[in-house]
């Protein structure tokens, strides 16, 4: 081998060694970044269900108790066919009292 194939070797050798240094210092650090990235996000959509879950609880009671205080629609229904039979029964004793026919 003559001196300019050893030292274009030597050359090559150096500047692979560099690109490899370079390249696993890249994917170390990006690795890191990723790694931190992520688990910030993984924490936030953490506290996020939470609050959810808790907002979906507290849903979840309010519509228990609007269901016990919910009116059924036929008792309300006889109860306003009460209400009036009992209003046209004080018409009726009222107009007998005062004498209207």
């Amino acid at each position: 081998m003559s001196d300019k194939e050893q030292s274009f070797i030597e050359e090559f050798k150096r500047q692979l060694m560099i690109y490899a240094i370079i390249g696993i210092f890249t994917v170390v650090g990006t690795s890191v970044g990723f790694y931190y990235n992520t688990k910030a996000a993984i924490n936030d959509l953490t506290k996020e269900q939470l609050r959810l879950d808790d907002r979906q609880f507290q849903m979840e009671e309010k519509c228990i108790e609007l269901n016990e205080k919910k009116i059924d629609k036929d008792d309300y229904i006889r109860e306003l066919d009460e209400v009036k039979y009992l209003l046209r029964d004080m018409n009726q004793k009222i107009d007998k009292v005062y004498g209207i026919q």
